[in-house]
């Protein structure tokens, strides 16, 4: 929005914190002086009803000022108040939230809360139910709301005494026409009187699991939220200031107060963004065009954070948690327009839009309204029982821990080496098929389960004896796990797979590199009462092309058996020890995590694969531009990285593992997996680095954990790895066919990165060791 001069220059500033509250006054026609137009300060103790702390510090500031009430334009308020509820598991200020999922076939495997501390679940986990509906990708329904349905939920809430219920449906944010999330909600206010409901979309974007966890912490918080807003309207008042208040978002922007009683959780980092954005201010021209880190210390907590040269914090990693809890903000944040293809629906586009703008003063807020009882906050907060106390389990130390696999609801699963199994031991595969865009808002369902029964029925076998993974990139990793667990099949998963790292194709494994035509049958299933076998092929790339087509009109994503196989075959075929080193990868990332040493996290994970002879860091840099299209199914585009100014990098990474290539770009075109890597100079000199079958991985820098091709964000800070592909694919002139550059129409030669090293079992060390 444009910036529309108000007749107030002063503009009043407040921090309220977990100990101590501070305001400033701000001239903004003296903000080129030395002083940057801070005309006034003042520091008091943070008060248990809030009101009084911003009473005694803002009207302070205004005396000492000197200032008339007329010339007051804004207030503005960051704080830490919401945050430290959620992380102190503040009994107090956190209500039970039901959910009420929106969904006829899907949703039920992965339920609310499976990603929350116990302790946190325990304290705000109330009743879950599940009505009809839900979208698919392409915008269409899944299935109708049933208004029966949902009036029969409402029974059922109203017996747990649920005051704060959570909506969420599958690709609710992309629903335009029959607003689900809506009605229902409409509903469930009509049938239970006082009920706060939140309906996901109104939360966060794509990404169902995280904008149910925003959601969820969004309704547990709001009843505190409206009373803590309402304390700071209570304090305006009573010194009559009549003009607009606004609380800082997560990413340094303003949203007037209504807005923030309403979705609380866009600004539950306020507080140390606050600081971060001040510090921008006060720096003025002194950054030059560079960038900063800010330290915010304060009485309960100190935070660091880098400014970015536009005078924004630079935003978290690809991977954002609260309380341990992973969530997708709503929020503004660099003017930005990202335009999403979606994979396997033809003439379908997501744009996100996203920009930055001046205050529009003018523009008053809307008045808080006068729903709750503002004593009733006061005396809460003057209560010093913070209810029952959940504490968390002990954490797992990722430097004494030894393979242990455990189950919360009590299932078993097992992987063993693929020596063990008899030569004629029957061996099921598969995963699944269809856009990756799908699987963040469709959770698991049984559809990989559903393909395998329906195979085995086709095939008239009453069990097999272990199951293997189709490739071990992505979730197709852990599918066999769970298809071989003792909740379904109960049969070991072999540790390898058929493609050692992550294909878009089915045709692209090595079980059709070293055996043509073993393909079919097979079997496909939507998950929603849907089932395709196709028994015969001429040829394995017909197989893959002809699912796809039927998998478009299964919602965009299904579950696949493959052919069943032979343990004879597995070990002449696949590519051995995946999942050990999977698991070396993950004790890596875990270990530098517990050490605080994620920015050497890219070196520990090169030394684990091999070391340098087999892996390699190929660029450090941030994602500056993301390109993408659809055709024929796929997700076609590619990236480009550009390397970090010297003042921007890490103080790590003066003495990190020297990179493949340096300074100039990166550019990593993408068929659904990343294809080759080519670098080219700041003189304008380009050199190919890598091209498949070798992996190139995608690594948020900030965590050290992979980025799939729908994550790939403009400003994301990045290193991408390489790793030697197996002589599976590497030693054959059709393998390289199938799995090498001319496979994707690149006319290149491949050259391998290093020497390949085959993964250290994990099975073997830990039975030695015994």
């Amino acid at each position: 929005m444009g910036c529309i001069t108000p007749t107030g220059n002063i503009r009043i500033g407040v921090d309220v914190g977990g100990t101590n509250t501070d305001a400033v006054a701000l001239d903004l026609s003296a903000q080129h002086t030395e002083t940057r137009g801070v005309i006034a300060h003042f520091k008091t103790p943070t008060t248990p009803d809030v009101t009084s702390g911003i009473e005694t510090a803002v009207g302070t500031v205004i005396k000492a000022a000197g200032v008339s009430l007329d010339s007051i334009a804004c207030v503005t308020i960051g704080t830490t108040h919401f945050i430290n509820a959620v992380v102190e598991q503040d009994a107090r200020r956190l209500r039970k939230v039901g959910v009420l999922r929106l969904s006829k076939s899907f949703l039920r495997q992965i339920p609310p809360f499976s990603e929350f501390p116990t302790g946190l679940a325990r304290l705000i986990k109330s009743y879950v139910g599940y009505v009809d509906g839900g979208l698919h990708i392409d915008g269409a329904e899944e299935a109708p709301i049933v208004e029966e349905q949902v009036v029969q939920e409402c029974a059922e809430i109203r017996k747990h005494g649920v005051s704060a219920l959570v909506v969420a449906g599958i690709f609710s944010p992309i629903d335009e026409e029959y607003q689900q999330e809506k009605r229902v909600r409409d509903i469930v206010l009509r049938e239970i009187a006082g009920i706060d409901v939140v309906c996901s979309h109104e939360v966060s974007n794509i990404g169902f699991l995280e904008r149910e966890n925003a959601a969820i912490l969004n309704a547990s918080i709001l009843k505190y939220g409206r009373r803590t807003v309402r304390g700071f309207r209570e304090a305006m008042s009573r010194l009559n200031l009549k003009c607009g208040l606004y609380i800082t978002q997560n990413d340094g922007t303003l949203i007037d107060a209504a807005s923030a009683a309403r979705m609380p959780i866009r600004t539950f980092s306020s507080g140390a963004t606050n600081s971060m954005r001040g510090a921008a201010y006060l720096a003025g021209k002194s950054l030059d065009g560079t960038s900063a880190i800010v330290v915010d210390i304060g009485g309960t907590t100190s935070d660091a954070g880098v400014l970015l040269q536009s005078g924004f914090p630079r935003q978290a990693s690809a991977f954002v948690t609260v309380s341990g809890v992973k969530v997708n903000y709503k929020t503004v944040t660099i003017t930005e327009i990202d335009s999403l293809p979606v994979s396997y629906v033809a003439n379908k586009l997501r744009t996100v839009v996203k920009a930055v703008g001046e205050l529009d003063i003018a523009r008053q807020p809307t008045p808080l309204g006068e729903k709750d009882d503002l004593g009733e906050e006061e005396e809460i907060e003057k209560s010093k029982d913070y209810g029952e106390k959940f504490w968390e389990e002990t954490p797992v130390d990722p430097f004494t821990y030894r393979p242990d696999i455990k189950l919360r609801e009590g299932y078993t699963l097992k992987i063993v080496d693929a020596s063990v199994l008899p030569d004629d031991a029957c061996v099921y595969w598969g995963g699944h098929m269809g856009s990756p865009a799908v699987s963040v808002e469709r959770l698991n369902a049984t559809e990989t389960v559903e393909a395998f029964r329906a195979l085995m029925e086709y095939l008239k076998h009453d069990s097999f004896d272990a199951v293997i993974g189709l490739e071990i990139g992505g979730a197709n990793g852990l599918e066999p796990l769970l298809v071989g667990s003792s909740k379904y099949f109960n049969r070991p998963t072999i540790d390898a797979d058929f493609m050692g790292r992550a294909y878009p194709t089915y045709w692209q494994t090595t079980i059709a590199v070293h055996e043509p035509g073993s393909l079919v049958p097979c079997a496909i299933d939507s998950g929603d009462g849907k089932t395709i076998i196709m028994t015969r092929a001429s040829t394995d790339e017909i197989v893959d092309r002809a699912l796809r087509a039927s998998c478009a009109e299964m919602g965009s994503r299904v579950g696949k058996a493959g052919a069943p196989t032979t343990a004879s075959t597995v070990r002449r075929t696949a590519v051995i020890n995946t999942y050990s080193l999977a698991w070396r990868i993950g004790r890596c990332i875990a270990r530098s995590e517990a050490s605080n040493t994620l920015s050497k996290v890219c070196e520990s994970i090169v030394q684990e694969v091999g070391g340098e002879a087999t892996a390699r860091i190929l660029f450090r840099g941030k994602i500056v531009a993301v390109e993408r299209r659809l055709f024929k199914g796929h997700s076609y585009g590619e990236i480009t990285i550009a390397s970090m100014p010297a003042d921007e990098e890490d103080e790590g990474a003066k003495d990190a593992m020297p990179a493949s290539a340096a300074g100039g770009t990166l550019k990593i075109p993408f068929k659904n997996e990343n294809l080759y890597a080519e670098h080219t100079s700041d003189s304008g000199e380009r050199r190919m680095v890598c091209t498949v079958p070798d992996l190139i991985a995608v690594l948020d820098t900030g965590a050290g954990r992979a980025l799939g091709v729908p994550e790939f964000r403009y400003g994301l800070r990045v290193t991408v790895l390489g790793i030697t592909a197996s002589p599976q694919w590497t030693s054959t002139e059709t393998g390289l066919k199938i799995g090498g550059p001319k496979a994707f129409g690149y006319d290149l030669e491949y050259k391998p990165l290093g020497v390949y090293v085959e993964p250290k079992s994990v099975i073997a060390e830990y039975t030695a060791r015994q």
